[in-house]
């Protein structure tokens, strides 16, 4: 966990943090501290986006202000039953939320080549990967869910719009992009 991380959880810890919190990483959690962050989520160059950023690359991560993360990664090609697919895995943590997180309003849509021309987006089981998400993530874990999309051979771009309807009200919607690799 990187200094900041740890700064906040124990900023969090103590109620808010004020002129008494240390920081550094030799300071352990609170006994009643909430879950570490993830490593692969952590505030650092190069680390998750701020929510208010609607666009992300492929791969990247968004960050809520109530430290769920969602990202888009393991873009890839298939072919089944001749029909030419990207697949994606949409990862969602709750890493420090004190309630379940409703999955149900969650919307995936899919925009290939281009003109962004949308494709009928579907849940994909794909090695060990549920094809859709559970009914929430619970406190503290992560949940992932492949999707796929046809995309033609000679395309390349990806566009995977995330939106939250029904969820809460605080959550905004947000574009992933970028190049598949082709074959």
């Amino acid at each position: 966990m990187g200094e900041f991380s740890s700064s906040l959880v124990t900023a969090l810890a103590n109620g808010g943090g004020g002129s008494d919190v240390t920081s550094g990483p030799d300071v352990p959690p609170a006994p009643d501290a909430p879950p570490p962050v993830p490593a692969e989520y952590e505030e650092e160059p190069g680390g998750p986006v701020q929510a208010n950023t609607t666009w992300e690359k492929l791969g990247g991560s968004i960050a809520y202000d109530d430290y769920v993360y969602v990202s888009v990664k393991e873009s890839r090609r298939a072919t089944l039953k001749s029909e030419h697919m990207a697949l994606f895995t949409v990862e969602v943590a709750n890493a420090m939320g004190s309630d379940p997180l409703p999955m149900s309003g969650l919307r995936v849509k899919c925009l290939v080549g281009e003109d962004a021309g949308d494709r009928p987006t579907m849940p994909f089981p794909d090695e060990g990967v549920e094809g859709e998400f559970a009914t929430t993530v619970a406190p503290g874990s992560t949940e992932r869910a492949t999707y796929a999309c046809a995309m033609p051979p000679q395309e390349d771009y990806l566009q995977v719009e995330l939106s939250f309807v029904l969820l809460d009200n605080q959550r905004e919607g947000v574009t992933f992009s970028g190049t598949v690799p082709r074959d």
